[in-house]
């Protein structure tokens, strides 16, 4: 991808790249494709962090950087990423807590943290995502249990599983 001119393709909408054996640092010049609607960067060897710039693709719908070798930090900038579906993460090496901005995604409908190094709690930002419909948060990291106030506008059930176990439960939030 490092010899790929991204910038020549101002107006692309649709980026896959799914298992294509991409090696080096994530692709810093994907963050200036300001049409970019949907992202598939799954199943490579990206290492580095994600880049904060990303939150500025504000017309992402889909984004799965999963199974990569990411490190660092979720960017708290994702939170800004006001038309994102998906948010499929896991599977990588990101450490740090999950950002409180990531309750900013209302349109969230699938949410994958699983098997990275996160710690802390589960924001309650979370319990905003009335959309989501599942999310995975588990494994490796040291994730506390979501908060025992729990509450959910609509009636439908989300699927969550965090720390290996796999339940029907509404979406969290602290009250």
């Amino acid at each position: 991808i490092q010899n790929l001119n991204l910038t020549a393709f101002p107006n692309l909408v649709l980026l896959d790249l799914y298992g294509m054996g991409l090696t080096g640092s994530f692709p810093t010049e994907v963050t200036t494709l300001k049409s970019l609607t949907y992202l598939y960067l799954t199943h490579n060897h990206l290492h580095g962090s994600i880049p904060v710039q990303l939150g500025n693709l504000t017309q992402l719908v889909d984004l799965s950087l999963y199974n990569n070798s990411l490190t660092g930090s979720i960017p708290s900038t994702l939170g800004q990423l006001e038309n994102l579906r998906y948010l499929l993460l896991s599977f990588n090496r990101l450490e740090g807590t999950i950002p409180i901005e990531l309750g900013n995604l209302t349109k969230l409908t699938t949410f994958y943290l699983s098997n990275n190094s996160l710690t802390g709690s589960i924001p309650s930002t979370l319990g905003q995502l009335e959309n989501l419909q599942k999310a995975k948060i588990n494994k490796k990291g040291k994730i506390q249990k979501k908060p025992r106030s729990i509450k959910r506008q609509n009636t439908e059930k989300a699927k969550i599983n965090i720390k290996g176990k796999h339940r029907k439960s509404p979406i969290v939030q602290n009250n």
